[in-house]
């Protein structure tokens, strides 16, 4: 996944709570990943 970012494919939109969105330029769909440990919220 991280390759990905790097490579260009990801293009960051935006980030909310736990979750970052990006959109994939290639395929034109949008991806949310996790980004921060839920734990951390309890």
């Amino acid at each position: 996944e991280l390759a990905e970012v790097n490579g260009g494919s990801l293009q960051y939109v935006m980030s909310a709570g736990p979750y970052t969105w990006y959109k994939d330029t290639r395929t034109g769909k949008t991806i949310c990943k996790q980004t921060i440990d839920t734990a951390s919220y309890t």
